[in-house]
């Protein structure tokens, strides 16, 4: 009976391991100051199943480097036209708006724990 239990919890653990994961948003990150301030810890979805435009808040990979966080507002096709809520920050797309695959998505935002 314990042995269950226990191969039980090492496979859901296994699977919430490799589904979702947590990131905090770095230091100097202004593409969504008021929402998800530098410091915040985010419980994201890595391989995110849905994304609602103008809802869902995503962390990207960018090809040149580095990884921002921005609101997914449209999608087309296979691609994702992102906007950072602060459209001054120069983070990752001039006037803070760009279009993005959806193998760049790092992982979806599912809540945030603000310090």
């Amino acid at each position: 009976m314990h042995r269950g239990i226990l191969l039980a919890v090492i496979i859901l653990g296994t699977l919430l391991y490799t589904q979702y994961g947590l990131l905090r948003v770095p230091a100097g990150m202004d593409t969504m100051p008021d929402s998800f301030p530098p410091g915040t810890l985010c419980l994201i979805e890595k391989s995110p199943s849905v994304v609602i435009p103008q809802k869902s808040v995503v962390f990207v990979d960018l090809p040149q480097g580095g990884t921002v966080l921005t609101r997914v507002v449209e999608i087309v096709g296979d691609d994702l036209i992102v906007q950072h809520d602060n459209p001054k920050s120069g983070l990752g797309f001039p006037g803070g708006k760009g279009a993005v695959e959806l193998s760049w998505v790092r992982g979806l935002v599912l809540t945030a724990f603000h310090e």
